[in-house]
């Protein structure tokens, strides 16, 4: 509308003619222009940026693997370590020092077999028995360091007879050199000590070394000293911006290759070596492509939709209008009608009104029979398949239609100027009585009530589902009685009731076959079989698994909504302790809050913390409310809080989540509705949490309610519940 009396601004202002036609143009090329530049502040801010934040996200994952393949070849090391110090011979040789186990064992095929450069042997006054270092890459023996004599060094892992003191890490062997290592206390083969020394197993990061760990995680890795004074611009900034916060930095350094950086400590906890990994920039790029393609596809969507919507303005509405007012504006000459009205301007929308004003002065000065209008609304009540029943402002009955009559095998005698409650009893879906003025019925309070209502209806010894529409009759503004238009239910009524039924047939059916399934991939996973699988086989089980457990859940979800609609679900109530229970719940997710960087702060009522309800209803409640708030906060604190009112404890559940827009707000208890339309239906998520659990609440006494959200800023639920009171 806007639009259009701008443009009509224009018409008059500069005194041309603007056809409709030249407006429909001109409305479609802006609207052209404005989705064009849509498409491309979208494809340029949200759609490319959320593919290098992916990007992002997979050169952390991937320096994960190469922090997960080195502590796999310390686990390696330090497992070969531990077979050498768990043996009788080598106790036996840090105690007498027997140089015939050396000879017979640290030969150079047992450094080239165990992969070792260092082989060092301990006694337990932190003395050297024997130190030999091994060149892998040439094969041969060489000196060994003097940095292995040093005392700070030998006073790390080295043991004493009444110590125990295992180490595996990283040293940086004369400063520069950086070395895998394994300290093992020497014992007894059966275990038992004291300890008779230690040996200390090495491997230098090395060209080599790195080679494999390059090969393992399948992408380049590279190693340089974190205490070198002199480093290369990016391995400089990625150690000043690497903290305990973010361990790892991402450096983009042109469109193709994406480098991120670690920095991983010796066994004195300081940082020891900068690692660089790199990686192709495939993800970026391919979005770049998608997002080009992306934009082109709808760049030209737009110019069919602009060409259809003009075609369309053309042929079926601007020459329709045209040929329309042409015709109309013969109906008042027809008439033999001489009045015509203002001129309100000169396109085709400014014809229709002359020729629709005209038609108007004609039917103004038609005088319809009064009574054929009453009889011809008389023969459409007669007609209608619903009942219809009409009152005075007194609410008697002064009207009802034959469909009503034979709803109820009634005669017209038997209830005019009867009132409705007297002939007719109303009950709710679990059989409560209704009144009929509780459903709208006209008062001096209530000027313009409209309601419809479910409810079953009885009248001279016959019940049925019906559906009550009900309208008061206002004249000047004044109530003057009112319209009730009921529906026959009856038959929608069954069929809800069979769909029920068969939910709740259906809901039971699966639940078993779905707990067999569990169980028995259970047991495949735990190797109950003895059969040996894949770890490809094994994704996929646990998939399978995972995947089982929300169907599980969304049939609890059916079968807990059936049972309270049909007042089937009670409630054992007990006095449960709060506290004990959000316990529980924060241990199980612990692991979830952990990995999203989330914190759980509670704050519970020391001394009113026991409530009266059923604790796995309100368990179930918990983990609903808390679930829904890890799953919609990506930062920030989740709260957990108590306070009293009278005699209920009111539990607070705040976050700092996305909130939930308030247009959504009035729906979430309803079913089959979602905190946010942000977020679509996940897998699994039947809609249901919120209304399961108000329900739930209600069946313990109490209410669940939502205090506050704004969307970005966070939400807040409360629920109350029974409070025990303790007397002292």
């Amino acid at each position: 509308m806007i639009l259009f009396d701008e443009l009509n601004i224009l018409y008059y202002h500069q005194s041309l003619p603007m056809k409709l036609r030249d407006k429909n143009t001109l409305i479609l090329f802006i609207l052209f222009a404005i989705t064009t530049t849509i498409i491309l502040s979208i494809t340029q801010k949200i759609i490319i940026p959320s593919f290098e934040e992916l990007e992002s996200r997979q050169a952390v994952r991937d320096t994960g693997r190469l922090s997960a393949a080195i502590s796999a070849e310390l686990e390696t090391l330090n497992s070969k370590a531990g077979d050498w110090s768990n043996w009788d011979d080598a106790y036996q040789y840090v105690l007498n020092s027997n140089d015939a186990f050396l000879k017979s064992n640290a030969q150079d095929t047992t450094f080239e077999a165990v992969g070792l450069n260092v082989l060092l042997f301990y006694d337990t006054r932190k003395e050297m028995l024997v130190g030999i270092e091994y060149d892998l890459k040439n094969h041969a023996r060489i000196p060994l360091s003097v940095w292995w004599s040093d005392r700070g060094f030998r006073h790390t892992f080295t043991t004493e007879a009444n110590e125990t003191n295992n180490v595996s890490g990283i040293v940086l062997v004369d400063g520069n050199k950086p070395m895998l290592i394994a300290a093992r206390q020497i014992l007894k083969s059966s275990g038992d000590g004291p300890a008779g020394g230690t040996l200390v197993f090495g491997r230098y990061l090395d060209e080599v070394e790195i080679n494999s760990l390059s090969d393992r995680v399948k992408y380049p890795v590279e190693i340089l000293l974190y205490g070198s004074e002199v480093l290369p611009e990016s391995y400089s900034m990625a150690k000043h911006s690497i903290t305990d916060a973010s361990p790892v930095y991402i450096d983009k350094e042109n469109k193709n290759i994406l480098h991120s950086y670690m920095v991983i400590n010796d066994i004195y906890g300081e940082p020891a070596i900068l690692v660089r990994t790199s990686i192709d920039r495939d993800i970026t790029t391919y979005g770049r492509q998608s997002a080009s393609w992306l934009m082109m596809l709808l760049v030209i969507t737009a110019v069919l939709v602009f060409l259809f919507g003009y075609f369309f303005m053309e042929i079926i509405v601007v020459n329709r209008i045209s040929k329309m007012s042409r015709e109309v504006a013969f109906i008042g000459p027809a008439g033999s009608l001489s009045a015509r009205i203002n001129n309100y301007g000169r396109d085709e929308l400014g014809q229709l009104a002359k020729a629709i004003n005209s038609t108007l002065v004609q039917l103004e000065k038609v005088t319809t029979d009064k009574a054929y209008q009453e009889r011809q609304s008389s023969n459409l009540l007669e007609m209608m398949g619903e009942g219809v029943i009409v009152t005075d402002r007194n609410n008697a009955i002064t009207y009802a239609n034959p469909a009503f009559l034979h709803f109820f095998d009634l005669e017209t005698s038997g209830i005019k100027g009867k009132l409705p409650q007297d002939i007719l009893h109303i009950y709710d879906e679990h059989g409560n009585m209704l009144s009929f003025d509780s459903l709208g019925t006209v008062s001096s309070d209530n000027k313009n009530q409209k309601i419809s209502t479910q409810a079953i209806m009885e009248a001279n010894g016959k019940k049925m589902g019906v559906i009550i529409s009900q309208e008061p009759v206002l004249v000047d503004g004044a109530p003057q009685g009112s319209i009730t238009v009921i529906h026959d239910y009856t038959t929608e009524l069954d069929l809800k009731r069979q769909k029920d039924d068969f939910f709740s047939i259906a809901s039971h059916e699966l639940k078993t076959p779905l707990t067999v399934i569990i169980g028995n991939i259970d047991n495949i996973l735990q190797g109950y079989g003895g059969s040996t699988i894949s770890d490809a086989d094994r994704r996929s089980l646990a998939d399978a698994m995972s995947s089982s457990h929300n169907l599980i859940s969304i049939v609890n979800d059916y079968l807990n909504v059936s049972r309270l609609e049909q007042a089937k679900l009670t409630a054992d109530i007990v006095e449960t302790d709060m506290r004990e229970l959000e316990n529980n719940i924060e241990r199980e997710y612990k692991h979830s809050i952990e990995e999203k960087g989330l914190k759980l702060v509670r704050k519970c009522d020391e001394i009113n913390h026991i409530v009266l309800a059923d604790e796995d209803r309100l368990k179930e409640v918990l983990i609903n409310l808390i679930g829904n708030s890890v799953k919609f906060t990506k930062t920030g604190t989740i709260t957990v809080s108590h306070r009293t009112e009278e005699s209920m404890l009111i539990t607070d559940i705040s976050d700092t989540g996305i909130g939930i827009p308030p247009d959504k707000q009035p729906l979430l208890f309803n079913r089959f509705q979602h905190m946010t339309r942000a977020i679509n239906r996940e897998a699994g998520s039947t809609g249901l949490g919120l209304y399961i659990s108000r329900q739930l609440v209600r069946l313990m006494g109490g209410e669940l309610w939502l205090v506050k959200s704004q969307p970005d800023q966070g939400t807040i639920f409360a629920f109350s519940l029974p409070k025990v009171v303790k007397l002292t």
